[in-house]
């Protein structure tokens, strides 16, 4: 299986808040052919919101 990801963390400048963007495209390889990829191939992702409590 081949994989590649990324991260994105947005926070404004003495903010409490942040936003995260995560992204994945993943491809599986063949099994009697290791050298090619079959046709399965999905992209996934996910937007998060963070937040802290000042103390």
């Amino acid at each position: 299986m081949l994989a590649s990801s990324a991260k994105l963390l947005y926070r404004l400048l003495d903010s409490n808040e942040a936003v995260g963007v995560y992204g994945n495209y993943l491809k599986q390889c063949d099994w009697d052919n290791m050298m090619q990829f079959t046709e399965y191939k999905v992209a996934t992702g996910n937007l998060t919101g963070i937040g802290s409590r000042p103390f």
